[in-house]
């Protein structure tokens, strides 16, 4: 006898209810009906960001054909989950323009990955000159490089916090880029039978980061509500682009 499945059934329902929401939230921020919801009209943000490659305004009915065209039978799984997240990914974008707030988002995030990442890499290549090249033990250097990053951290925290909340605000990929990496290098080094100092430090400083991720997320959310960049009166944001 045939089964059904449940899980294909759940995508369809929550993937037709994102595509409502999607398409009901483009059609409120090109018309301006939802001005509860969003600042701008898209086109005049287009029109304010204007560059010699913007088409003219009716181009962007292709739009209609797209969305009309994604109202179709049901799809494979893989395709449905992608098709469930490029809409998340399509209302997300709307909130970002209208907030103006796509530099933040994309390029200062996109920035700090690779300043995380590679901040890291150094500590890594610093431990490895301190045992191979200066005759220290392994244990020791990789004690020292484990607290440069702890100082790092902790000290970025304060400084995004309380003196870049400006220009920072809304970077947040500091700390998913550190707490991967102490997981990798958890999950290489660990033994639980018996866990050596490094084990036990790395373990603690991997607790320091997801909190302070949390604390990092409660803290712009908080602010982005009650110490807003923009205004809905102005429709304009202070946030400082460059």
């Amino acid at each position: 006898m045939y089964e059904h499945n449940i899980f294909k059934i759940i995508l369809i329902f929550l993937t037709l209810a994102v595509y409502i929401v999607m398409v009901a939230f483009n059609a409120g921020a090109g018309s301006g009906l939802m001005k509860d919801v969003f600042l701008q009209r898209v086109g005049n943000l287009s029109d304010k960001f204007n560059t010699n490659f913007t088409p003219s305004g009716w181009t962007f009915m292709i739009w209609n054909v797209i969305f009309a065209w994604q109202f179709r039978k049901c799809f494979p799984i893989p395709f449905s989950l992608g098709d469930f997240e490029q809409n998340i990914l399509n209302i997300g974008w709307l909130f970002l323009w209208d907030r103006e707030f796509l530099i933040p988002a994309l390029a200062q995030n996109g920035i700090a990955v690779y300043a995380t990442w590679t901040t890291i890499a150094s500590l890594l290549n610093f431990a490895v000159a301190l045992t191979y090249n200066g005759n220290i033990p392994n244990g020791t250097s990789t004690t020292v490089c484990l607290s440069l990053l702890a100082f790092e951290v902790l000290l970025w925290f304060i400084l995004e916090n309380f003196l870049f909340d400006k220009y920072v605000r809304y970077t947040l990929t500091v700390y998913p880029v550190v707490i991967v990496a102490l997981s990798g290098a958890l999950d290489k080094h660990f033994n639980e039978a018996a866990p050596d100092g490094n084990n036990i430090y790395i373990a603690v400083l991997l607790a320091v980061a997801c909190a302070l991720f949390v604390v990092r997320v409660l803290l712009v959310i908080w602010r982005h509500f009650k110490q807003p960049f923009y205004s809905r009166s102005t429709s304009k944001t202070s946030f400082p682009l460059a």
